[in-house]
């Protein structure tokens, strides 16, 4: 019982995860070891109860996921798509899309839904 902050780093390394923000580091690890431990036997009964598909242009030099929204870039131009949540209850039917065009084309994209912000970064070799 003396090594639970070693087994807590274990854990957290077999599932492939990190641990959370500093504020977490006033909870005791033994109650971050049961909440991880938890997560770890309900994972895999959960059940999806949808899907969705989004078709990415083959031109697509650059995809991911920035804040709450997924990205593309192609063809000089940047392509954002919001992702559904049922959580904040955003509709699956109508996602926000946007497309903007970009010259040159983007290397690194980071949205803020909360400024309303989108970076992007082009850099030459």
């Amino acid at each position: 019982m003396q090594f639970q902050h070693l087994r807590y780093r274990f854990e957290l390394a077999v599932v492939g995860m990190r641990d959370g923000p500093a504020s977490h580091s006033a909870v005791p690890f033994i109650m971050r070891l049961q909440l991880l431990s938890a997560y770890k036997t309900d994972w895999p009964r959960l059940k999806w109860i949808d899907e969705n598909k989004i078709k990415v242009p083959t031109i697509a030099s650059k995809i991911g996921v920035s804040g709450s929204f997924l990205y593309y870039v192609g063809n000089q131009a940047l392509d954002i798509l919001e992702l559904p949540s049922y959580r904040i209850r955003k509709p699956l039917s109508q996602p926000l899309q946007n497309h903007y065009n970009t010259t040159p084309a983007a290397n690194c994209v980071a949205i803020d839904p909360i400024q309303a912000l989108i970076i992007t970064s082009h850099t030459q070799a």
